[in-house]
């Protein structure tokens, strides 16, 4: 779940549209850049429900048993995606699950093309690293002074989502 961003970016740092368009001439270069920034947000979403996680717990055991379920539910998908391909779901999914563009490889491009995307990736580490550094310490500080974290989460929950007037 969480290697969903560096590999979403290393996708995008090594394949170009023309390399795409040479192997796949049936993809859309946009819908492959689409599904990387989806599977960014996807590990995004996991690392904050790992951080409510371990923000909200009371105690390690149930920071484990939170981590173990989700581990449960990252292995359900890829046993899908494998009885997928065996034809367990049907005729449609098994098609669209052994598509050819699941096995291309593509050639590694040199630096000089790649260049723009490399500090894009770059900056995007940065961004993470910084991200979650400062929210890890802002928890410890928060449960070294002996306040809740969980309630500063929902604090800062509160002010971003909306509230519907009730007429």
């Amino acid at each position: 779940m969480e290697e969903e961003i560096p590999e979403a970016l290393y996708l995008l740092n090594m394949i170009s549209e023309r390399s795409l368009y040479q192997k796949e001439p049936n993809l859309l270069y946009s819908k492959f850049v689409a599904t990387a920034f989806l599977r960014v947000c996807f590990g995004y979403f996991f690392i904050l429900n790992m951080f409510v996680v371990v923000v909200q717990a009371t105690g390690v055991i149930d920071i484990f048993f939170d981590v173990l379920a989700l581990q449960f539910l990252q292995q359900v998908d890829g046993i899908a995606f494998r009885l997928a391909k065996m034809d367990v779901f049907g005729k449609h999914i098994k098609r669209a699950s052994t598509r050819k563009c699941f096995r291309v490889e593509f050639e590694k491009l040199p630096f000089a093309r790649r260049k723009k995307m490399s500090i894009f990736v770059k900056i995007m580490y940065i961004f993470n690293f910084c991200g979650l550094l400062s929210a890890m310490s802002v928890v410890t500080y928060r449960q070294n002074t002996g306040k809740s974290a969980l309630v500063l989460f929902y604090h800062m929950i509160s002010c971003v989502s909306c509230e519907v007037p009730v007429i």
